[in-house]
C-alpha cells in the first residue's frame, strides 16, 4: 500500500490538524486490522464498513473500507506521530497476504 498524496484539510491554531491520504488501492478488513495494531481498533459494520483507530496522544484515523482514502487527526500535530503513522502504512507492504509465504 502507498499513499499517492497528502492534502491538508484543516489546520487549527490549538495544534490540531486533519489529513486525508489517498492511497494506491481500496483498502480492505486486513489492511483495517493492519492499522489497528498501532492503536485502538473500532470497527462499525453499517452498510458500508467504518473504522476507526485511535493512538491516545497522537492520532484519530478514520476510514471505510473499499475506499481509497484515509482522515487522520492529529490532536496536537508533530512530524513524528505521522512519520511513524506512514511507516506504519508502509509495513503493510512487507507483510505476505493469506496464502502467500514471506
Amino acid at each position: 500500500m502507498r499513499i499517492v498524496s497528502i492534502n491538508n484539510l484543516e489546520e487549527c491554531l490549538d495544534g490540531v490538524t486533519i489529513r486525508e491520504y489517498t492511497l494506491s488501492r481500496p483498502h480492505e478488513r486486513r489492511f483495517m486490522e493492519h492499522l489497528g495494531t498501532d492503536g485502538r481498533l473500532e470497527v462499525f459494520d453499517f452498510a458500508r464498513t467504518f473504522f476507526r483507530v485511535t493512538r491516545p496522544g497522537a492520532y484519530l484515523l478514520k476510514g471505510m473500507e473499499g475506499s481509497e482514502t484515509l482522515n487522520v487527526v492529529y490532536s496536537k500535530f508533530q512530524q513524528s506521530h505521522e512519520d511513524a503513522l506512514l511507516s506504519h502504512i508502509q509495513a503493510y507492504n512487507a507483510k505476505p497476504r493469506d496464502g502467500e509465504r514471506s
